[in-house]
């Protein structure tokens, strides 16, 4: 039997698909969180056996250490994280006997109370995120709630290393209505401590000069991302300004290394805190990503190292990765449909405000008017979550619908909104939609949404009454 020779260029190319296949798998959303658990599960395993020993439990982890300048006894923040990431990823250990540790060591450091209330709000979220992923009560810890301790009733000085999770904290618990107060003048005291290049940091002690440090400026990005939008003056000063601290082979400067693992997990924290994703081009260098970067510091006991080449793995860089790794996590899951498609953000709005332009009056059926919000705002979103290959057209009929809004579509063709109909209001009359300010060529079910695009609907009375994203008054 004669065997046909397969030619070197039929191979390269079985090659090249299949390459490009396993890339392709490896890029979808379940693929990544799989490959991100795996890094933080080695990253976790690492800490134990640094800290506890190898042959420990997980649950031999510290509650309490003593503080390097007063002596006394504070939580330990670093491996009270681990045990939650931990948890959250599914490794067996005795956390109910770490649990237990935990309220003894808390009841000690605060057998007052009310000292609670003065302890930072970056060490209360981090015991309430782990009380949480340990599916524990913040509400009633040792007596406390730790919710109110970290926000309405914290009385720390305000740190722009810690007042941030105050707004991290009420997002957590979806307080940002109920404390609005709160929220306003906690995002006025940040944006009021912003420095001129857009960053945050410190005060020189000799110089009295503000210090821009990166790591503040993450950490406050982080912070304000559930209450600020994207697009806000002072948000995008900041991003400009964390930009100018990556160096050319993707790793983020500190304010005392010249390349930090520290401080690109920092980054990655804010980046997945503040939507943006993590794996876009926006974050990726030479083919790499931030989790990537992050782990080129790794050193061949499976730790991580701070900065320099022959430095040690140290824990408290393995505990900043692993927090950037879970906040990942949480954006993968939040940014995953149910059958595994990727899902990206967009600003969506919709607007019937040419109908109650006094030019106008009288055009409308006034049964219909009445029931049009005065403000002509039907719909506006600070962001909308987007499937990959969605269209315009797919996108508000599902998104206006997810929230109960009346729409009426054909074929494509969007015929009305909020019962406000195509011709309501004259021949020209009818929906119409903008990206990113610009009429498209083609129609709402022929154009496909991309990651932060603006896609605005806008009801059109008369022909050249919407331009550029405006309404013509």
């Amino acid at each position: 039997m004669k065997i046909k020779r397969i030619s070197a260029a039929v191979i390269s190319v079985v090659i090249f698909f299949c390459l490009a296949a396993c890339k392709a798998d490896a890029n979808k959303p379940d693929m990544r969180a799989e490959a991100l658990k795996s890094e933080a599960v080695k990253l976790i395993g690492w800490y134990k056996n640094e800290k506890a020993g190898e042959s420990a439990d997980l649950s031999e982890l510290s509650a309490s250490v003593e503080d390097t300048w007063s002596g006394a006894s504070i939580l330990c923040n670093a491996d009270i994280s681990v045990i939650g990431f931990a948890k959250y990823y599914g490794l067996s250990a005795d956390y109910d006997a770490y649990f237990t540790k935990l309220e003894t060591a808390f009841n000690e450091i605060y057998a007052d109370k009310e000292s609670v209330k003065s302890a930072s709000p970056a060490t209360l979220y981090i015991l309430m995120r782990t009380l949480v992923l340990l599916d524990k009560n913040p509400r009633d810890f040792c007596g406390v709630d730790l919710i109110k301790a970290a926000t309405t009733e914290n009385t720390s000085f305000k740190s722009v290393y810690s007042t941030p999770y105050v707004l991290t904290v009420l997002d957590m618990w979806g307080l940002g209505t109920t404390e609005k107060s709160l929220v306003d003048s906690t995002v006025d005291w940040l944006f009021s401590e912003q420095h001129s290049d857009g960053g945050w940091g410190y005060e020189d002690f000799y110089t009295g000069e503000a210090v821009t440090d990166p790591d503040a400026t993450a950490m406050v990005l982080a912070g304000l991302a559930p209450f600020v939008p994207k697009d806000n003056e002072n948000i995008v000063r900041a991003w400009y300004c964390l930009k100018s601290y990556k160096t050319e082979s993707g790793v983020y400067r500190s304010s005392y290394s010249d390349g930090s693992a520290d401080t690109t997990s920092e980054v990655l924290t804010a980046v997945a805190a503040a939507g943006k994703n993590p794996y876009g081009e926006e974050f990726t260098t030479d083919g790499k990503n931030l989790i990537d970067i992050i782990l080129s510091f790794r050193n061949e006991d499976g730790g991580l190292r701070p900065n320099t080449e022959d430095a040690p793995s140290s824990d408290i860089t393995v505990q900043n990765a692993l927090d950037a790794f879970y906040r990942t996590s949480v954006y993968l899951a939040e940014h995953t449909s149910a059958d595994g498609k990727e899902l990206f953000e967009v600003y969506l709005s919709v607007s019937c405000a040419n109908v109650f332009l006094p030019e106008n009056d009288g055009r409308l059926d006034s049964s219909v008017k009445e029931i049009l919000p005065s403000s002509g705002i039907i719909f506006e979103s600070g962001s909308v979550k987007a499937e990959n290959k969605q269209t315009v057209y797919a996108l508000i009929v599902s998104v206006l619908r997810e929230n109960k809004i009346h729409c009426e579509s054909s074929n494509g063709y969007v015929k009305g909104i909020n019962n406000l109909y195509e011709k309501a209001c004259g021949a020209d009359s009818g929906w119409v939609f903008l990206i990113n300010g610009e009429f498209s060529s083609a129609g709402a079910n022929s154009v496909y949404v991309k990651e932060n695009d603006r896609i605005e609907w806008l009801y059109s009375v008369e022909k050249g009454d919407v331009s550029g994203g405006d309404v013509i008054r």
